[in-house]
């Protein structure tokens, strides 16, 4: 988690410890976001594991249609993603 001394996030100094039922902070707190990913184990690693398995192939699709016919390819086979 970053550092918050350079950062837009709002900030509520009155309730730096409370979490949720998921042990998330309900205020942005880095340790307690550090501590919440270091119980999860690797969920955040299946998690992208996951994005990337479905994600991928689409992208792969699109990046296809738009090298061989441009935008028109891919409005022709719009369907198919």
């Amino acid at each position: 988690a970053p550092e918050t001394s350079r950062s837009f996030v709002a900030l509520d100094r009155n309730d730096t410890g409370t979490v949720d039922k998921s042990g998330l902070p309900l205020v942005y707190n880095k340790e307690l976001i550090q501590d919440y990913w270091l119980k999860e184990g690797n969920a955040l690693q299946q998690r992208w594991s996951e994005f990337l398995k479905l994600s991928v192939p689409y992208l792969t699709r699109m990046a296809t249609y738009m090298v061989r016919g441009g935008v028109e390819e891919l409005q022709k086979n719009d369907a198919q993603l």
